[in-house]
């Protein structure tokens, strides 16, 4: 009989409503409610670091200065701390149920122990006993043949006892995502089977198996005809049927004994120890259990192996833990805080949630307690296990919680799945261990985890790449906690990152059921008791085998086999599987494949048989002449979707998957960055895979290389800097060139040109004036001399100079020179000039300058400031990022793509955008940069429906990232993070409503948020965009879970919730070709004859206009005249309509009086108004109340569009 602990609640009859050791017992009903809210609500937890010391003045304890100690050197947030203290109790039961539950176990108890004995009956023959009422017998693969010659039977089990967590006081629960229904507590129950039941040789062929499920099935049927008023369903942890356990559940009755909260897991077990009933060494890892005629049949079965002994293990191992409880003060809340952890990854999913979990990990709950005290009390030498010794402790036992939590993390970060790990053995003799040897465990096992006893492996099923995965989210959490992120203990312990989406760089969907393997899986079918689980570790293998170095790890998510009626035959399994890629990042876009050399003939044969017709013998430029798989790529989208492509190949090949029950979701998005092949083909004559930013990169070359080559100029050009998002890769869309050819024949919905704004810094020079008129007047002929040079130096170039519109005052920068190249690329140059800095801050300065003249200064010294420093600055950094990270760009471009979409946008500076998406990939908190388009954006719309912008500002480490090396994360520095906070502090303090800086975005070098966001985005449209990015985000997610997502819902704008919409003409929409739903009828249909000129003379004139859009410039004028009464909204990449809500402060009723700001229209009044206030003002006439004109208004707005405008609609 195995050892029974008492003192600790371990058995039933006694110590089961103790309270835990650590004073954790809380007896609030609420306990039961999801901990996620509780660290949503603005409140804090109480301080667990607030002294009251008693009368006679008695000093702190040495208890407290250890937490006072810790509090100020272990953790970087000030606030980690507390909410860990406040964290613990949410997981843990309710004291006030368990009462009940301890209750119903004894009556439980009492019935399991008295099921009669039933006699030895054939397999199949006892399907139909009378004592199973109905219930069939779970029996697993392969099932029992009619010319088998042994039987099955019951007996009473010898022992019941609550094993597991809850017997060790360390049982939690952790709420499913997005669902608190699924919150419970399972509790453990083993029934120990007599060993008087098993012959010697039941080991062999699945006879083990077969007699356990026909238990089960007995168990199951007793308990339901046996009045306990429970809901008996048969489970299969991680879809093996071997290991079917018997599930209680609640029923829904009023009076029901059970609480919804818990589940009782009834788990079948062999007896331990001297009475196990086989012999160990028949259980070697190199061992086969199925003895049949084909030789095939003879491998190894080390999966079936393992798991014959780990039913022996429960109770010995929950000796084990519980002495861990004792030795090791702070483990029950250190091994809390690493089930939850790891839950949240999808690493310990209870099969209750129904969440898909990562392969090979669902129920090995007891494997990370061993984990915790195994790091604690040190691991066995794999070389030297023979004589005893024990490696060094990596942790101490009077650690606190959080101490050994790292400490963990850090063992599981640098774990190599491949070396062995030994646990150390509790007794002193190893008699009771197995003779197996390292070697035997490694060559038939990937992961190596052998218990106390020496004689199971538990990682026994768990694929080396899973393993991968779990230590790569142990470094990522271990950066979280060693950086200096203020919701560290939100990303790692609140925030749940199950959804591969955006966990992993790639992920494909496989509908597996009609899979065909070009290999015999019949071997493994057997090791696993199942043809499914068998398949899928075989994709798992031919996966990692293709990828090899393009991906770091390759993993398998399954959704876990549902429980059902033990009446009823058992569910099929969920047939699809996701596969998740995490990518290296030099790695995962390469074109080519290198296999052996030519003269490698055994090696050359296994590529070819492995790649088929892929695989092609290749000479290299080094000479050497290699078997090789070329992969195809004509764009930069292309390229990311190589290693993509790969699997869908090898899938087909080895599996005879075909494309059709694959779905990528990664090229999902491609085609919203992307325009419109016919308007591309006819506006630049070229294919449209060919499109990219290089050709807008050449031109801006030629025209520096032009402009510098420039002679008999007075000063020399020494910079041209670029400053403008197309030039650094981040434009919603890559400038298009313009086939001179073509132009005639252009209509006007494809004639839109965007200008690229250039610097050009001249040689110092003492003969500019000290005047700010002048300085422009001296611009301006500088102009004229370039322009004229220019022209005859790049032939068919159209020069002009450009005024800025009135609005510009004569002291600032108001001239630009216009450079149409013969590509029709067009460029907008501006003249710096240091000094006008210093003459803007000295009038600036000058008290005897009026008011108007240091207010108007201080207006074009901002202007100043932003466009010819912060904008130059901010696009190097911007530039930087590009080349450092493979889609930032993209991911910039599509989260444009998307605000553009729902018509905000224009109030957005994108220098804002591009700093959000900065932060994402600098500082991407529990995961590691972004290396798939489809990751990046998910994750912007998560920072953008979290981000508290009330109440904390985003510091971007933008310019500390510029001489970090790829991949590296990057801090804020500490010095100006508080400079930071204060100013931001300070903004809030100084306007509580928020009417400027909404999004306050720092960097190094704009410590107040001052460069980008000081008017806009306004706190409504902020709002606006949380709300959105929180709606789409979470649909992602559901129907991402339920196999329907549709990208394009996530860019369909609510028009209904608009007051009003303008409906404008695509016809003459220069940029029409950039919509979303642009119809290419309104260009083909003008087209006609491409080699003649356009039957339908242009509108706008047959010549072309840089930066020429109408619809966006009478957008802004709308704003300019109505701002005051209605928000606008339009979608500028070739957008139809101008939506518009009316400010809500207008819409009352009002006293009519002169400048009212609004067109306005008299109210209704009665005869008696005027009477309100009593006879003393009887005589007086009450003024006048007027109301907004909306319909004058909508009119007004129509007519200044006039050929613009088609329509107006209002809600």
């Amino acid at each position: 009989m195995p050892t029974e602990v008492t003192d600790e609640g371990i058995d039933i009859e006694e110590g089961e409503e103790d309270e835990d050791e650590d004073g954790n017992a809380d007896d609030d009903e609420d306990d039961e409610d999801d901990f996620d809210d509780e660290f949503t609500s603005e409140a804090q937890a109480p301080s667990a670091l607030v002294f009251t010391a008693p009368p006679g003045q008695r000093g702190p304890t040495t208890q407290d200065l250890v937490q006072l100690r810790e509090a100020t050197l272990l953790f970087n947030s000030n606030t980690f701390k507390l909410s860990l203290d406040a964290f613990l109790p949410t997981l843990r039961p309710s004291e006030s149920r368990k009462p009940a539950l301890t209750a119903f176990l004894h009556k439980l108890r009492t019935h399991l122990l008295s099921i009669p004995s039933i006699r030895p009956t054939h397999p199949l023959q006892a399907q139909r006993l009378p004592e199973l009422n109905g219930v069939k017998v779970p029996y697993p693969f392969p099932r029992p043949a009619q010319e088998v010659n042994w039987k099955v039977l019951f007996l009473p089990p010898v022992e019941v006892q609550v094993i597991g967590s809850w017997a060790t006081n360390t049982s939690l629960s952790i709420p499913a995502r997005g669902n608190k229904s699924k919150h419970g507590w399972a509790i453990d129950l083993g029934i120990v089977m007599p060993p008087e039941m098993w012959e010697k040789k039941d080991y062999l062929n699945g006879r083990a198996w077969a007699k356990r499920a026909f238990y089960a099935a007995v168990v199951a049927a007793s308990i339901s005809a046996g009045g306990l008023d429970v809901q008996a369903q048969f489970e299969a942890p991680g879809g093996d049927e071997r290991l079917v356990r018997v599930v209680l559940k609640a029923t829904h009755g009023p009076d029901a004994p059970l609480s919804s909260h818990f589940a009782i897991h009834i788990h079948l077990l062999f007896p331990s120890g001297s009475a196990f009933p086989f012999s160990i060494p028949h259980l070697s890892p190199s061992r086969s259990c199925f003895h049949m005629q084909a030789s095939a049949f003879s491998l190894p079965t080390p999966l079936y192996n393992s798991l014959l002994v780990s039913l022996s293990l429960p109770l010995p191992l929950l000796v084990t833990i519980h002495q861990f409880t004792q030795d090791i003060p702070a483990y029950r809340d250190a091994l809390a805080l690493l089930r939850a952890w790891v839950s949240r990854r999808g690493f310990d999913r209870s099969s209750r949630t129904g969440e898909r979990s990562v392969l090979g990990f669902e129920g090995r709950g007891a494997w990370w307690a061993l984990l915790l005290g195994g790091c604690v009390q040190g691991w066995e030498e794999p070389e030297k296990r023979s004589l005893g010794v024990t490696a060094k402790a990596r942790l101490a036992r009077g650690m606190s919680s959080y101490q050994l939590f790292r400490g963990v993390l850090d063992f599981l970060q640098s774990w190599d799945p491949a070396r062995p790990v030994f646990m150390k053995s509790r007794t002193t003799s190893n008699s009771n261990k197995s003779n197996f040897t390292v070697d035997e465990w490694t060559q038939h096992h990937q992961c190596v985890f052998v218990d106390p006893s020496g004689s199971c492996n538990l990682l026994s099923g768990v694929p080396r790449s899973s393993l991968l995965l779990l230590s790569h989210e142990a470094s990522l959490a271990m950066r979280v906690l060693d950086g200096e992120a203020e919701d560290a203990f939100g990303a790692l312990l609140l925030r749940d990152l199950g959804l591969p989406l955006t966990r992993f760089d790639a992920v494909l969907r496989v509908d597996i059921s009609g899979a065909l393997p070009i290999t015999d899986l019949r071997p493994a079918q057997l090791d696993n008791a199942s043809p499914a689980n068998a398949l899928v570790h075989s994709i798992l293998a031919v996966v990692e085998r293709g990828l090899s170095t393009r991906a770091k790890c390759v993993t398998i998510l399954q959704s876990p086999l549902p429980s059902w009626d033990p009446t009823t035959d058992r569910p099929i399994p969920n047939s699809s599987i996701d596969i998740g890629i995490l990518f290296n990042p030099g790695q995962f876009a390469r074109l080519i494949d290198h296999g052996p050399l030519a003269d490698d003939t055994a090696g050359a044969a296994t590529w070819r048989e492995f790649w088929g017709d892929k695989s092609e013998l290749r000479r290299f430029k080094d000479g050497s002449i290699q078997e090789s798989v070329v992969w195809d790529a004509s764009s930069h989208e292309d390229r990311s979707n190589i290693s993509s492509r790969l699997v869908v190949y090898i899938l087909g090949r080895h599996f005879r998957i075909p494309e059709s029950a694959i779905t990528l979701f990664q090229p999902m998005l491609d085609e919203f960055i992307q325009l419109p092949g016919s308007a591309v083909q006819a506006i630049t004559g070229e294919v449209p895979s060919a499109i990219g930013f290089s050709t807008v990169l050449q031109s801006y070359d030629q025209l520096v290389k032009e402009l510098k080559a420039i002679e008999g100029f007075p000063l020399s050009l020494l910079n041209a800097t670029a400053a403008t998002e197309g030039l650094r890769y981040t434009s919603a869309f890559p400038p298009l060139k313009v086939d001179a050819s073509r132009v005639a024949s252009l209509p006007d919905c494809l004639r839109h040109i965007p200008a690229h704004e250039i610097i050009l810094e001249f040689e110092a020079s003492t003969r500019w004036p000290d005047d700010l008129v002048a300085d422009q007047k001296i611009k301006l002929a500088f102009f004229e001399e370039i322009a004229t040079k220019l022209k005859a130096r790049i032939p068919d170039s159209v020069v002009h100079i450009v005024l800025d519109p009135p609005p510009a005052l004569p002291i600032e920068d108001n001239c630009i020179l216009e450079v149409i190249m013969p590509n029709g690329i067009a460029f907008h140059a501006r003249i710096y000039h240091n000094r006008e800095r210093t003459l803007l801050e000295r009038v600036v300065g000058d008290r005897a300058a009026t008011d108007k003249e240091r207010r108007q200064a201080a207006s074009v010294l901002q202007r100043f400031n932003e466009r010819f420093i912060d904008k130059p600055r901010h696009h190097s950094a911007i530039a930087t990022l590009h080349h450092k990270y493979a889609v930032f760009s993209q991911t910039v471009r599509l989260t444009k793509r998307w605000l553009a979409a729902h018509l905000l946008l224009p109030h957005v500076p994108v220098e804002l955008i591009e700093l959000l998406c900065a932060h994402l990939f600098l500082c991407p908190g529990p995961f590691s940069p972004p290396t798939c388009l489809l990751n990046g954006f998910l994750r912007v719309l998560h920072i953008l429906s979290t981000w508290k912008w009330v109440q904390e500002p985003l510091m971007v480490p933008l310019y500390s990232s510029k001489d970090a090396e790829q991949g590296a994360r990057v801090g804020f520095p500490k010095e100006k993070r508080d400079a930071v906070s204060e100013a931001f502090s300070v903004c809030r303090s100084a306007d509580p409503s928020i009417s400027t800086r909404a999004w306050f975005i720092a960097t190094e070098e704009d410590l107040n948020g001052m460069a980008w966001g000081h008017n806009a985005p306004t706190a409504l449209i902020c709002r606006r965009i949380t709300q959105l990015a929180k709606t789409y985000h979470d649909y992602a997610e559901a129907s991402f879970e339920k196999d329907n997502l549709q990208m394009r819902t996530l860019f369909n704008p609510p028009y209904d919730e608009y007051d009003f919409t303008l409906t404008l003409d695509p016809g003459v929409l220069p940029n029409l070709y950039q919509g979303l739903k642009a119809d290419e009828s309104v260009w083909l249909g003008r087209m006609k004859f491409r080699n003649l000129p356009n039957q339908e003379p242009p509108i706008y004139g047959s010549i072309l206009k840089a930066d020429f859009d109408p619809a966006l410039r009478f957008f802004r004028d709308l704003q300019r005249i109505y701002g005051d009464v209605c928000v606008l909204f339009y979608d500028p990449l070739g957008g139809e309509k101008i939506a518009g809500i009316w400010n809500p402060a207008v819409l009352k009723p009002t006293p009519f009086k002169v400048l009212l700001g609004f067109s306005s229209m008299p109210e209704a009044h009665s005869e008696d108004d005027g009477e309100a206030n009593g006879p003393t003002n009887g005589a007086k006439k009450s003024k006048a109340t007027v109301s907004l004109n909306k319909d004058a208004i909508l009119n007004e707005m129509a007519a200044l569009g006039s050929g613009l405008v088609k329509s107006v609609t209002t809600r």
